[in-house]
């Protein structure tokens, strides 16, 4: 059975970071609310990788990119029941054959202790690699989400300033215009 490395205990409510690492819910929410002041910006309890629990506003990121926005603490599902069919195809092919077919099933219990452990080298490697390419993406688009609020915000306020200037030119020629309709002469408009 899996145990969180905070509480030592079996793992309730698993989460997994973007470094790979699983730890119960309720003690990665101890270890975040721990910190004084409050930051959105944490370290992995294990081996201290950054990762931000800060979301990003949907509606600030394109249409397209929204399904890759997944945030950085997610759920995870652990079926620690025996797959027959896994534990068959097992017994017909012990090798370790490739990297990504292999990366999402268990390691059968009949392999040889060599085996099993690189077996088990290989999937960690394949989901620490999964895991940093989705924290490294994510990042990414956590950046982009940025830039673009930042350059909305920079078009508001020009936008702002455009429009008050213009109601005051507009304001102006009013007050010039006015004497030219009342046929009192002055400038044209």
């Amino acid at each position: 059975m899996p145990t969180c490395i905070i509480c030592l205990d079996i793992l309730k409510s698993p989460v997994a970071l973007p470094c790979g690492h699983v730890f119960c819910q309720q003690c990665l929410q101890r270890v975040v609310m721990a910190i004084a002041p409050f930051m959105t910006q944490h370290q992995c309890p294990t081996c201290r990788a950054p990762y931000c629990i800060a979301g990003v506003d949907p509606s600030i990121v394109p249409e397209e990119l929204r399904a890759h926005i997944l945030p950085a603490v997610r759920k995870v599902y652990l079926d620690l029941s025996p797959n027959p069919h896994e534990q068959a195809s097992a017994k017909k092919s012990p090798s370790l054959g490739g990297t990504e077919k292999h990366s999402d099933q268990q390691v059968p219990e009949s392999l040889p202790p060599h085996l099993k452990e690189a077996r088990l080298r290989l999937m960690c490697d394949a989901w620490r690699g999964r895991a940093q390419m989705h924290a490294a993406a994510t990042l990414g688009l956590v950046g982009l989400a940025r830039l673009a609020r930042d350059h909305a915000l920079k078009m508001q306020a020009e936008r702002n300033q455009l429009q008050k200037r213009y109601l005051e030119l507009k304001r102006q020629c009013e007050i010039m215009c006015v004497p030219l309709r009342r046929g009192e002469g002055g400038p044209l408009c």
